[in-house]
Formats: structure tokens, sequence, C-alpha cells
């Protein structure tokens, strides 16, 4: 009898149909193969349906573990689910968060079969279900999502991401497009494994496209396994469309009491700008960062017309102006331009709360006849002064009055995106997030790209002679800018509706005026691939996703926790009622929904913003932040913490939780990171507590800290904070200049931080104990930040890993519902050491959270961190 049970690991890119042996360690013969897979696309009005079907086969007389792994763009809602195991079925059904987690709770208590998983990638949301498929035996898997297909530099963008990791007998995909106007052009570039959708030129030549209509397009996909290659096709497959328009009010239809209306009217001449880009290049943006950036504002200042003025201004420890005044874009000033940006170097820190209004006072100054908008480059994350978000936003919004837009791109994995993402929303503008990868340049200036040129300004839509409620604007900004397209939705009393629109553009006032008309006669012979594609309720349902997309942003620029409960419930209430899977809702899936066998969650990294939801039985519920690594008594490790082991935890690249080990003894001092290169060494030692670890032993925590730069020598405890010639203190803020470093002392967050020249950065956190937790003394940990700072030569216990990756090639479920994993560590490509290690939730009683780890074994932590090798004798021994 096949059995079903949840599977979570690291993230994975595209959809993927893993496979892998139900038993431990057995190997060699076939494992289930993926017989057929099937993509079919129905796009109706911008309105895409995706059914994703798989087929399974497990050709062998042993059980067989199978994993249906999918991931879709984040822009999308899941909105069905379905798995035939041996002819038995296997629903999927919407509730809000805490139900399913109730009700999952409950059947764990049962002792019956169940899961519960969330995991978000960068650019998408992830859904996974693993079965054991019993011997000769098949499943099939089926899964559909809509998406309303936004906009971009002027076309309509579909992705598909595919990797079977084998070739499929079966494969195809299919795309039906159906408008009511002209399609203009249909292209399919290459497949490829970029990650972030960046422009991509050429042709998939294994595609076909016919065209039954001017206003519908079938695309096919179908290659053969000789085609596949020999690992299966891997990448993002992409359609790309846009229809043809003209100068009017685009097209606005009624159905059975809702209407819809897109408008992106032809206009060929774009308002002049009035810039200000804004650069953080304080020490965080050390090394890669600069220099993505730079490449980014070569290309950024590339594109500005000769009618634009703009300026740069810098963010250090004060913000300081490239030039005095905006200056035109002619061919000379921008040259000047570019060299400067060239030319600069990282250092200080950023005093957000001061820097940002200063910007705002001197745009609002210097601006002329073009629209103000300022460009913020950053990580978002203030080191001075005010550092609270919430005060910075406050302080912000005090003197942004005129509501100047702040386009923020938020660069790299420890940006503070909610900040950001609050930023830019709050003053009219939008935020995106830059991944780090070798294409972070082409992604900022992408973004500029698309936002920047302004063809219509305050835009006003009113209903003639119709009653219309509960409408949703769904557009970027307040302006309509060059290649996007402004949706326009709501609820109607009539059958048909006139629309009045009217706008600024740079020539004067334009207005429009558009009759409605019905889909049904205005999409001739519609085709459906899929079973939900019909257009009997489409514009309902597209009225309802739209809602909750505003819904949520709404909430993620929220700082009150009330304000975003409000927006939350909205979203809610219609996510169940038209059954779409959202950051608050999830899908239970069980057999004729009776009893609960998974639930699948978004990942609220979307709305850049959290919900306080119950923790999951031993299940990962969040990605973790991606810090390089630490070290810290009683549960330190890269993101902080305290109170029990496992007392050292590392990110590492490749696995989205880092991996943790307990190592040492009272006494005991060890080098946690020396780099010979740039002359840092971090050493710390470590004491006792009172509470036992599951061995018997007492814990161990992190006693005493050196950070050594070369001859200049930093020693801290919980208590003190002493240089070779000075004494401070955990309660005075400081922040001051010391030997290639800044060194800061936040009293409010009991954090010293050297930020050095390089881009590494050294944190102490101070840790109290409530006399309460009785688990021991108080003491520190110590976090150790920004990998590509270090040289090659790095060693220590966290050092080690300096362009180190580790992967997680195999994972199983035990007896015990226990997550175990074997980890490779590897150095270009090479692998180094192999070790088992188990999926833990390592609680922290002092700050009253919970991280997930990859726990070593003991034969992990001698195969992969050599503990005895970093052994000194004397807290400022350099070795």
């Amino acid at each position: 009898m096949a059995r079903l049970k949840i599977v979570y690991f690291s993230a994975l890119l595209f959809i993927s149909i893993l496979f892998g042996d139900a038993q431990e360690d057995v190997t060699g013969d076939e494992g289930p193969t993926i017989y057929s897979l099937h993509i079919l696309s129905d796009i109706k009005f911008r309105f895409a349906t995706t059914l994703i079907t798989s087929r399974i086969a497990n050709p062998t007389n042993t059980t067989r573990e199978t994993v249906f792994d999918v991931d879709i763009p984040s822009s999308a809602f899941i909105s069905n689910f379905t798995m035939n195991i041996g002819g038995k079925i296997y629903y999927g059904k919407v509730k809000d968060r805490q139900s399913a987690q109730r009700e999952y709770d409950r059947h764990i208590e049962e002792g019956k079969t169940a899961g519960h998983i969330s995991a978000k990638p960068n650019e998408f949301n992830k859904f996974k279900v693993a079965v054991a498929v019993a011997p000769e035996s098949k499943v099939t898997f089926n899964l559909t999502y809509q998406e309303v297909l936004e906009r971009r530099l002027g076309s309509y963008g579909h992705e598909i991401y595919i990797n079977p990791r084998q070739p499929v007998r079966d494969l195809q995909v299919k795309v039906s497009i159906q408008e009511v106007r002209d399609l203009k052009y249909v292209s399919i570039p290459p497949i490829t494994k970029d990650v972030i959708s960046i422009e991509t030129k050429g042709k998939n030549e294994l595609t076909t496209i016919d065209r039954p209509t001017s206003k519908s397009a079938i695309i096919n996909f179908t290659p053969s396994t000789t085609q596949q290659g020999e690992n299966g096709v891997a990448g993002k497959f992409v359609v790309h469309y846009d229809v043809e328009r003209d100068f009017s009010g685009g097209e606005v239809y009624v159905l059975d009491g809702y209407f819809i209306h897109f408008f992106a009217p032809v206009i060929e001449e774009e308002f002049p700008r009035d810039i200000l880009f804004l650069l953080d290049i304080s020490a965080s943006m050390s090394d890669y960062k600069l220099g993505q950036l730079k490449d980014a504002m070569r290309l950024i200042i590339g594109q500005l017309n000769v009618k634009d003025h703009f300026n740069i201004m810098i963010l250090q420890n004060s913000t300081k102006a490239w030039s005095a005044n905006l200056q035109q874009a002619t061919k000379g000033v921008i040259s000047k331009a570019q060299n400067y940006v060239r030319n600069l170097r990282t250092g200080g820190y950023t005093d957000l709360a001061k820097n940002i209004p200063h910007a705002i006072h001197y745009l609002r100054k210097q601006r002329g006849e073009g629209i103000p908008m300022i460009f913020l480059i950053s990580d978002g994350i203030a080191q001075a002064h005010v550092t609270s978000p919430k005060d910075i936003l406050k302080e912000v919004d005090k003197v942004n009055k005129d509501q100047i837009p702040i386009y923020s791109m938020a660069v790299g994995s420890e940006s503070d995106w909610n900040f950001m993402y609050r930023l830019s929303y709050n003053s009219g503008g939008l935020a995106r997030r830059i991944f780090e990868d070798s294409r972070a340049s082409s992604q900022m200036s992408g973004f500029y790209k698309e936002v920047s040129s302004a063809l219509l300004q305050d835009i006003t839509i009113k209903p003639i002679n119709s009653n219309i409620n509960n409408t949703i604007t769904h557009y970027p900004n307040d302006d309509y800018i060059s290649g996007t397209e402004l949706v326009f939705a709501g609820q109607i009393d009539d059958t048909a509706t006139v629309l009045d629109i009217s706008a600024n553009s740079i020539n004067g006032p334009v207005d429009f005026t558009l009759q409605s008309d019905s889909p049904h006669t205005a999409m001739n012979s519609p085709v459906d691939l899929t079973p939900v594609a019909s257009l009997g309720n489409i514009i309902e349902r597209m009225w309802a996703f739209l809602s909750i997309k505003e819904h949520l942003k709404a909430a993620a620029a929220e700082v009150l926790a009330s304000q975003r409960n409000v927006n939350y419930d909205r979203v809610r209430i219609l996510a169940q009622k038209y059954g779409f899977v959202t950051p608050v809702t999830s899908m239970v899936v069980g057999s004729d929904l009776d009893g609960v066998w998974k639930a699948y969650e978004e990942d609220m990294n979307e709305l850049q913003a959290r919900t306080p939801a119950p923790t999951p039985k031993p299940r990962p519920t969040r990605p973790p932040r991606r810090y390089w690594g630490g070290g810290g008594g009683g549960g330190g490790g890269g993101w902080g913490g305290g109170g029990g082991d496992p007392h050292f935890m590392i990110g590492i690249n490749g696995l989205d939780f880092p991996f943790c080990f307990d190592i040492g003894n009272k006494d005991e001092i060890y080098t946690l990171f020396h780099d010979p290169f740039t002359g840092i060494t971090v050493n710390v030692k470590l004491k006792g507590g009172v509470k036992l670890t599951t061995r018997g032993t007492k814990r161990v925590y992190i006693k005493e800290t050196a950070v050594i730069i070369d001859d200049q020598k930093f020693f801290i405890t919980h208590d003190v904070i002493q240089s070779h010639d000075a004494n401070y203190q955990w309660k005075t803020k400081l922040e001051i200049r010391v030997k290639r470093a800044w060194l800061i002392i936040d009293p409010r967050k009991e954090l010293v931080r050297f930020m050095f020249d390089k881009g590494i950065e050294v944190e102490v956190l101070r840790r109290t104990h409530n006399k309460h937790t009785r688990i021991g003394a108080d003491y520190i940990n110590v976090e150790i930040r920004h990998e590509d700072g270090a040289s090659s030569s790095s060693t220590g216990i966290i050092g080690q890993y300096h362009n180190k990756s580790m992967s997680l090639r195999r994972i199983k479920v035990t007896d015990a519902d226990k997550l175990v994993g074997h980890l490779e560590l590897k150095k270009d490509k090479s692998m180094l050491a192999a070790a088992v290690a188990s999926l833990v939730n390592r609680s922290d009683p002092v700050q009253r959270k919970h991280d997930e780890c990859w726990k070593l074994r003991q034969k992990g932590i001698d195969a992969f961190v050599h503990p005895t090798d970093f052994l000194v004798d004397d807290i400022f021994d350099v070795k």
C-alpha cells in the first residue's frame, strides 16, 4: 500500500520531481521514473492558468520514495492540487494557516501521518510532497496555479520552470494565448538557468508557434529524449508577447457582476526627470557589492536623456554630493559621472535617519521642471545614531511631504528588505530585491529601466451611469510608466459600463471615453487547455487575485501589527472563498479531505512582513537569514541567540539552513577566525554552565573573546571592553576609528561591532540570563559576517569554510519523523568530506526564538571541523 509522508529539505530551483529510495542505504538499481510530464497553460485576458501533471512509475520490486517538487513564480497562487496513488485520490483544500496548523497538530497527537512545510527560494514559491510508491505501481500529481501577467518593458512574460533531472519519454509544454486585441508578437527565448527575470535574447529552436487567428497563438515544446540531453531539460521556459496598441483608453469587460479594465495607451513623449542617485558605499557594501553597484550605475547613467537632470550622492558617515547642483545629462556630464562612480571606495557606516531626509531636502530645493525621483542602492542597514527602521521611516515621512518617490534596490541576502520596501511604498515608489549573483548589475539597471520613464501623471478613472464598488487598481506606482499596464477591476451592478479616463501628459491633458464589452463576444472561439480556464468566472477570479495582491502589499507596508492584520483578514476571506494559497492560508491535502496529510504554506518573505504563527512540530517553517558564519556559547552561531547547544552554527553556500555542532570544554580557547593577509584574528574562551546536555555534560558558553588586528588587541567579556590603551563601557554609545576598521558600541542592542575596511564584520553580543532560565551564567556570542572580505588563506573553526560549499545529497525521514541528511563539503567542485546530519530546532530562551540547523554527529565534526587544530594556549595567541 502506498503511504504518504512529507519531506522538506533545502530549497531547489525549477519544477523538480526528485526520486530516491525509501530505505536508508539501498543503491544501484533503477528508481522511480518520470514517464510523463505535461505542463499546460491557458492565458486569457493576461490571466494565466497553469496545470502541471507528472506521472511517475516505480518499476522495481521494492517500495521507493518519490518527491513532487514544484517552484512557481512568486506572482502566482496555487489554486488546486490532487494526487492519484494506487487508484486513491487525495485532494487539496485551502484553509487559514492557524486552522490548518491546529488540524495538523491534532493528527500528530492522534498518531496519524501528517506534515507541514514551507519554503521559498529567491523568486519562487515552493510546493513539495513526498510519497512512497509501492512496487510496480504508479502515481500521478496534478498541480494548478494562476496569476495575472504583468507587463514589463513592453511585453507580458509567462514563466514555467522545468527540471525533471532525467530525460522524460513524454515531455510536453503547451501554452495557449487568447487576447481580444491582435497579438503584436510572440517570442520564446532559449531555456535559461538564470533564476532572475532578466531580458534574454535569442530563440528556442525546439518550439513551434501556431497562429490560429490574429488574436491567438498556441506554443508547443515537445523535445525528444535525445534533444533533452543526458540529464534532461533544466531551466526556465519563458513566453513573451504583447498586443497591438493605440492612443485609446484600452479595453474594459463586464461579466457576471464584475468588470476589468486594461489601460496602456501609446504615448510617444515621456516626462523629463530630476533624479538623485543615493549610493550606499559604507563598509557593508564592500567588495563584490561595490563592483556590482559601479557596473549598474555605468549602465543606468548611460540611459539618461539629454532633457534629464541628475546628481549622485554617496552615503557613508555623512552624505556627500558629486556636484553642488543637478546636472543636465549631456554626453560630457554623463562621462564625468561614470568616472566619478568608477573611483568610489567603501568605508565607514551609514546614518539613514539623517542621510535620506537630507537627500529629500536637497532634491526638493534643486528640482526643476522634471519629475523628481530618488534611486537608493543600499543594503538598508543603518549603522549609526538612529538604527530602528521604524524610527527612520518616521524621520523620512516628516520631511517627504511632497511624496518624492524613492525607488529602492535592496542589495544582498542580508539587506533589510522590510525596511526598504516600506520606505519605497510609503513614498509612492517601488523596491526590488537584488540577489547576489553575477548578474546583479543587470538586475539593478533593468529595474531602473522598468520604472523610470513616466508617460502620464494624475490618472483618474470614473464610471459613467454605473454603480461600481470594491474596486482595486493594480499598478506599480502613481504614474503610467512606459512599457507597463494599469489594471482596474471591481464589482458592478450593471451589465455594461462606460469609463471616463483623464490624465496629464507632457503636452497637456488627455481624456478617453471607453465602452465596455462582453468577453464572450470579444473572444472568438476560445480554446481551453485546462479544465479551469473557461471564461465563466475568469473576471471575478482576476478581481479576487488582484485584490489579494494589493492587500498583501498594503500589509507589508504597515509598521503596526494591528493595521497589518486588518489587511491579512481581508486576504484570508478572499483566499478561502476563491481557493488561493497565500501567505495567510494553507493547503490541506487528504483523502476525500478526511484527515490531514499535508499543509502547504507560502513563505512570508513575499509580503516583506510576518504574522505570528505556531511553530510546526519538527519542520522548518522559514528560510533562515544567510550570514556567513558565527559561533557562540549556548547557541550563539551565525545569527546570535543563547541558551544551549548546539553552540556553533555556520551558514554556508549550498544549504538553506546552517550546519551546527557542539565542541569544546570549560576553559578551552579556540581560534574562530584567522586571516594572515588581512591581519584579523578572533579567539574565544569557553566556560561551563549549569544545565546539562543530552550527553550528561555541562553546556558550554563563550566567556571571553579577543579581536586582534595585527598588533592592536581588543579584549571583551560580558562586563568589560578593553584595548591595549583604553577601556570602554557597554552602556556608552561609541563610534570610533581603530586600525583599518570602525569600532561601534551599541548599548541598546548590547552589541560591539568591528567593521573592517575589507568588508568583514565581527559582532560581539552580550547575553544576560534571566534567573528563571537556570541554564548558566551570563555570556557573550560572536558573529562573523561577509566572507568575501576574507582571503583564501583564512583558517579557524569558521574561517576554514571560506570559498567552500556544502550540498545536501540525500534526505530520509526516520521512524521518529526526524529528517536526516547526507551532507558533502566541497571546494571548487571537489568533495572534501561527507557526513550525516539531523535537522534540529535549536531554542533560545534568552531571545525566545528558534533556529533550525543541520546538526553534525561526532563523525561529522571530526570530518568537517577538525576542532583540535584550532586550540590555542592564550586568548591573544595568533597561529
